[in-house]
């Protein structure tokens, strides 16, 4: 029980990801924005590519699954979020991208990016193999540079709220 509810808790906080993203993805999609509107649908295909997997995955017979899957496209996704940056970056020098569609952008790419972290996370819980304890721990020993990132702001911000 308590393994359904937290890869529950992962997809939840992947939609709410998904829902910040909503305004500007919405503005940027509805008409042709040029490149902005080009990254955003990026970003869509990638979280549609994941939410399609899962589903592949919740299709195949539990002793067939494969957790490959998994660390591919969490490799993939690092890969792609590091892509990202740079290349909006390289948009806003040359002036191919204005500062406040590059700073929409790079704030919805945060979420999106999240929202795939937290979609692999869920199915990892939910459709991979039982650990042994000693793998469990060893996992959550390896945070990868993103999530210990992620884990100094979120103590930032606290700490900052703290202070107000």
């Amino acid at each position: 029980m308590h393994k359904l509810r937290e890869a529950a808790e992962r997809m939840v906080w992947a939609v709410k990801e998904v829902k910040h993203m909503r305004g500007n993805t919405s503005h940027y999609t509805s008409e042709d924005h040029g490149v902005v509107t080009d990254a955003y649908n990026t970003l869509r295909t990638e979280i549609a590519r994941i939410v399609v997997e899962y589903h592949k995955m919740s299709l195949v017979d539990p002793d067939a699954r494969s957790s490959l899957w998994l660390e591919e496209e969490r490799a993939r996704v690092k890969r792609d979020k590091r892509a990202t940056s740079n290349l909006v970056e390289d948009l806003m020098r040359d002036g191919g991208m204005s500062a406040h569609a590059g700073t929409s952008f790079t704030n919805d790419a945060s979420y999106a990016y999240r929202a795939m972290k937290d979609m692999l996370e869920a199915a990892r819980i939910f459709f991979a193999e039982v650990e042994g304890p000693l793998t469990e721990v060893e996992r959550m020993l390896t945070l990868d540079e993103d999530e210990l990132d992620d884990d100094q702001v979120d103590r930032q911000a606290v700490n900052s709220g703290a202070a107000s």
